[in-house]
C-alpha cells in the first residue's frame, strides 16, 4: 500500500489491467506504456486515486473515457496515445485542471467531433496532442486562445476545416504547431502565426492552405522545420524557407510523419 510509482513500460505484458492496480491508496506514477495490455479503461478504480502521472500509451486498451475520469484532479500528465479507445471526450475531463501534459493521438475510432470546450478550463496546457483522433469542423481559437502556456499543439491527421484561428497568435510559448494533413484547413497561414516568438516546427502540408509564407522566412528566430504545399501543385504556398514541401495528394515521397 506503501508504493508511490510503478513503471512496468516495454515489458511485453498482456491482458487487462488489474483491478487492484489503481485503487492504491498512494500510487501517484503509472507507466505501462509500450505493452499489449487489452481490455478497457476500469471506471471504478478511478475515483479516489493519487495518481499525478498516468501513461497507458501504445497498447491495445479500447472501450470509452468514462466519466469519472474528472476525478483525478491531481493529474498532471495522461497519455493514451495509440490504442483503440473510442467513445467522445467527456466533459468532466474539464475538471484535470492541474494537466500539463494531455496525449490522446492516434486513437482513430474515437467519435468524429470537434476540438472539445472544456479544453480552455486547462489552462496549465503545456502539450496538447489530439492528431488521428477524428475531429471534425473549425479551430476554435477562442478555446484553444486561452492555453498561453502551450509549447505543442498538435492537431494532426483530422478532418479540420476552414482557416487557421489568428487567435492562435496569442500563444507566445509555441514551439510546435502541427496542422498537416487536414485537407480541407484553407485560406492563408495568418503572418501573427507565422511571427510567434518561440516556433520551431510549423507542418500545414497536405492542406488546401496556400499563399505567402515570407513572415516566417525573414523573422530573426528562424524555424527548424516548415512543412508546406510547396511542390508544383495546387493549392500552392509560397515558402523559399520550407524544408519539406509536399502536394496536397502526395502520399508516396512527403516524410511529413508527426
Amino acid at each position: 500500500e506503501e508504493l508511490q510509482e510503478l513503471d512496468l513500460s516495454s515489458n511485453q505484458l498482456v491482458g487487462e489491467i488489474p483491478e487492484t492496480l489503481l485503487a492504491m491508496p498512494n500510487l501517484q506514477v503509472l507507466s505501462l506504456g509500450n505493452n499489449k495490455i487489452s481490455g478497457h479503461l476500469p471506471p471504478q478504480y478511478l475515483s479516489s486515486s493519487p495518481l499525478r502521472y498516468l501513461t497507458l500509451s501504445s497498447n491495445n486498451i479500447g472501450g470509452s473515457i468514462h466519466t469519472s475520469i474528472g476525478k483525478l484532479v491531481n493529474l498532471v500528465h495522461l497519455d493514451l496515445s495509440s490504442n483503440i479507445i473510442s467513445g467522445g471526450f467527456p466533459s468532466q475531463m474539464s475538471s484535470l485542471v492541474n494537466l500539463e501534459y494531455l496525449f490522446l493521438s492516434h486513437n482513430e475510432r474515437f467519435n468524429a467531433g470537434g476540438i472539445p470546450q472544456f479544453l480552455e478550463k486547462l489552462t496549465n496546457l503545456r502539450d496538447l496532442s489530439l492528431s488521428l483522433t477524428n475531429r471534425v469542423g473549425q479551430i476554435p481559437g477562442n478555446v484553444l486562445g486561452q492555453l498561453s502556456k502551450l509549447v505543442l499543439l498538435d492537431l494532426g491527421i483530422n478532418d479540420l476545416d476552414s482557416e487557421i484561428p489568428s487567435e492562435l497568435a496569442t500563444l507566445t510559448t509555441l514551439k510546435y504547431l502541427i496542422l498537416n494533413r487536414n485537407y480541407d484547413l484553407e485560406g492563408t497561414v495568418p503572418e501573427e502565426v507565422q511571427l510567434l516568438p518561440a516556433l520551431d516546427i510549423l507542418m500545414v502540408d497536405r492542406t488546401s492552405l496556400s499563399g505567402n509564407m515570407s513572415s516566417i522566412c525573414n523573422r530573426q528566430h528562424k524555424a527548424v522545420i516548415l512543412g508546406s504545399n510547396c511542390q508544383i501543385s495546387e493549392p500552392k504556398m509560397d515558402c523559399e524557407c520550407c524544408n519539406i514541401c509536399c502536394s496536397r495528394d502526395d502520399n508516396t515521397t512527403c516524410h511529413d510523419s508527426t
